[in-house]
């Protein structure tokens, strides 16, 4: 009962914060545009298209980050223009740089097109129809530069429903320069504003209690999928209704599976367990793994690698600061491994981008700056048959966490979240959600 109140304040206090972001938004949006505005060479346009609406089962809709990041715009059908210089509206004495083309009616949802420009005074921006959009493109008499999402191929667009009006537009300037997006984008992206960072910290701090949730429920006999269920439960609990990516709960053999998400295995008394999870709250994603023995005890040799990874994980986390790059996190961790011999279970970097995706924009050669939010995730996967004794084989190991880049060095998101061996052994004594369902 405790804990369930805990999960209640928890929920409330994110109703809170939700509201307190959202006021501000409308600025945000506002003045993120105007920076990209400002970076855009002359005769440019930019044009980001709504992710395509899928309706097959089990997939839902989720907005292109880039849209969601100039816009807040959570619908489908819509486009954002941004044009380096002033567009006249066709019989209209208005004349804007911002344009958010609605293939219906934003207020409606119906699929009728409006003659009227509505303008949205709120987010700095004109509204219009789909009728206005092509006539729109239909104004511009010089272009150099098409900044846009869209994938192309020789300047032809395969989008069903954007490409052939963009394909119209480039037809009439054949010298056009096409380029993604994300080289507009990705310079402001990859440095979080203090809104963002708040908005990743929700996300991260939910991730956590649903791990914390998942230690006390784990125990031999229970399935892979099981836990995951208990993970998800709290995500959505908490006011978070979507993953970063899927599950991943890799028990024994499993372990060593990078993106493993069946959640078909029975876990046995003797594996590690590998949850590798992450929760999203408005678009912001979190990616946090812990690693965990099914007996609740680490064994002599799980401890060993399970101290190796922390040690790695410590060491990279105690070195950041501005001016590091991935590359520099790497040779941490190999220079940690190489001590204990287990240099050569390395299988993948420690590191990669947090944002509004899970392996978010940027550089991977980029040297960090102060706003920058990275995981670190130093890992050794040793698999049946290799030159270790056999109470090494099947462990996989894996400690994540996330890190933001400041002025100074650096500050631990995720330190709410135990990674000791005595901790985790702690935690996974405690009474599991799984335990009360089955009692």
């Amino acid at each position: 009962m405790k804990r369930a109140i805990k999960l209640r304040i928890a929920f409330l206090f994110i109703l809170f914060l939700n509201s307190f972001l959202l006021s501000k938004d409308k600025s945000i949006f506002e003045q993120r545009r105007q920076n990209i505005l400002n970076s855009m060479p002359r005769n440019s346009l930019l044009i980001l298209a709504s992710t395509p609406e899928c309706y097959r089962f089990g997939f839902s809709f989720h907005q292109d980050s880039d849209l969601f990041y100039l816009t807040g715009e959570l619908r489908d059908g819509v486009a954002l223009i941004l044009s380096s210089s002033p567009i006249e509206l066709v019989n209209s004495a208005l004349a804007a740089k911002s344009f958010l083309v609605f293939t219906h009616h934003p207020q409606e949802g119906n699929n009728n097109e409006y003659n009227q420009p509505l303008t949205n005074k709120d987010n700095g921006e004109v509204a219009i129809s789909l009728r206005k959009f092509r006539k729109i493109l239909n104004k511009i008499d010089k272009l150099d530069v098409l900044f846009t999402n869209l994938k192309s191929k020789k300047k032809k667009f395969s989008s069903i429903f954007w490409g052939n009006r963009l394909n119209k537009l480039v037809g009439q300037f054949p010298d056009v320069k096409i380029k993604a997006a994300e080289e507009l984008t990705t310079p402001f992206r990859r440095v979080k504003s203090q809104d963002e960072i708040e908005l990743m910290q929700n996300a991260i701090d939910v991730t956590i209690e649903a791990q914390k949730e998942a230690m006390r429920s784990m125990k031999p006999g229970v399935f892979e999928h099981q836990i995951e269920a208990v993970i998800e439960f709290v995500f959505k609990y908490n006011g978070c209704e979507h993953l970063a990516f899927p599950s991943i709960v890799g028990a024994g053999p499993n372990s060593l599976n990078l993106h493993y998400n069946e959640g078909e295995r029975k876990i046995a008394s003797g594996d590690m367990v590998v949850i590798d999870v992450g929760c999203e709250y408005q678009h912001y994603c979190a990616d946090i793994t812990r690693t965990i023995p099914a007996s609740g005890k680490f064994t002599s040799a799980q401890k060993k690698v399970y101290n190796a990874v922390l040690e790695a994980n410590k060491a990279v986390i105690d070195a950041l600061k501005p001016g590091m790059t991935f590359a520099d996190m790497d040779e941490i961790v190999k220079t940690v491994f190489l001590k204990y011999g287990f240099e050569k279970f390395i299988r993948h970097s420690c590191s990669h981008r947090l944002g509004l995706d899970v392996h978010d924009v940027g550089s991977r050669n980029a040297p960090f700056k102060p706003g920058c939010v990275v995981t670190v995730e130093p890992g050794i996967y040793i698999p049946e048959n290799s030159d270790l004794p056999k109470e090494y084989w099947d462990i996989g190991v894996r400690i994540e966490d996330d890190v933001l880049i400041t002025e100074n060095g650096h500050q631990l998101l995720s330190e709410k979240l135990t990674k000791t061996i005595e901790g985790i052994e702690q935690l996974m004594a405690e009474t599991g959600m799984i335990d009360k369902i089955q009692k």
